[in-house]
């Protein structure tokens, strides 16, 4: 590999002053980077799994209290419960209105419950910046190798675009490797509502090849 000089910079430093993620200038470093950047998809993937568990936990429980609090008025699915419900409220029904203020003090329990572990799902700062530093480094590379001495570095430009791709493709088949783990859980292990949820429910999108 070439070493590349950036006339650019006066200081070699300049680009990890800021003690983060940063780009870099060779195809090596550029590949490291995307590794770095699948290891934090897979870790992010798995705490995402035992997330949707304990969604799918929290569904079947709320499921549960719904049924509890709406039993003097119906069936809480396609929402016969709560309109029962609210016709009596509209009737000044003093217990209706209890009724109706405790569930929708129990809805916004649940939406906060649900809301926490959602923020697990997130990206983490460390792998935004990761990502981000990989595409400034694709745009400098980009530079580099069609620059005016792009013949120099036809090869370089050739086993960036190759490792990367390597490593798209290793990153989808994780992927698709958590979508038919959670699937095998699902089927097998999960014991819940699969009627309302439906029998094929699986968070993970399977990528496209």
């Amino acid at each position: 590999m070439k070493k590349v000089i950036l006339g650019l910079f006066v200081a070699g430093t300049f680009l990890v002053s800021c003690g983060g993620p940063s780009p870099v200038k060779t195809v090596e470093d550029a590949v490291k980077l995307k590794e770095d950047i699948n290891a934090a998809e897979e870790s992010r993937l798995e705490s995402k799994m035992d997330g949707e568990k304990e969604l799918l936990a929290l569904t079947e429980k709320w499921n549960k209290e719904e049924e509890t609090l709406l039993k003097d008025y119906g069936s809480p699915k396609e929402n016969k419960g709560m309109n029962e419900l609210e016709k009596a409220v509209k009737l000044n029904d003093e217990k209706a209105i209890d009724v109706w203020m405790s569930y929708k003090i129990a809805e916004r329990e649940m939406e906060k419950e649900k809301a926490k572990i959602k923020e697990g799902f997130a990206k983490s700062e460390k792998q935004l910046d990761l990502e981000w530093a990989l595409t400034t480094t694709e745009t400098l590379l980009g530079l580099i190798h069609n620059g005016d001495k792009k013949k120099d570095f036809e090869a370089d430009k050739k086993k960036l675009e190759t490792e990367l791709d390597r490593l798209t493709k290793v990153a989808e088949a994780t992927e698709d490797k958590k979508h038919a783990e959670f699937k095998t859980w699902y089927d097998s292990e999960f014991k819940g509502d699969k009627e309302t949820l439906g029998k094929e429910y699986n968070p993970f999108t399977k990528s496209s090849k």
